[in-house]
């Protein structure tokens, strides 16, 4: 996913803290972490790191949206 600041989708937050319009209301960072969470639990997966490249703009806004999620069920 391109950084950025999302103005092409009018938002304000970034573009991975958004509904993007599923039944589900997940936004792209839940539908990315419930992906991991399911290949962690194959056997014959390893643990998969998860790295989030932020800048210094938004790097706040993502740390609490994580925090504030419990981190999407992600250890």
């Amino acid at each position: 996913m391109a950084g950025g600041k999302n103005i092409r989708f009018s938002e304000t937050k970034n573009k991975g803290m958004c509904d993007i319009g599923l039944p589900s209301g997940k936004s792209i960072f839940q539908i990315i972490a419930d992906r991991i969470i399911r290949l962690n639990t194959l056997e014959v997966s390893k643990k998969i790191p998860v790295y989030i490249m932020t800048s210094d703009e938004n790097y706040l806004d993502i740390k609490n949206y994580w925090k504030n999620n419990k981190f999407l069920g992600l250890d």
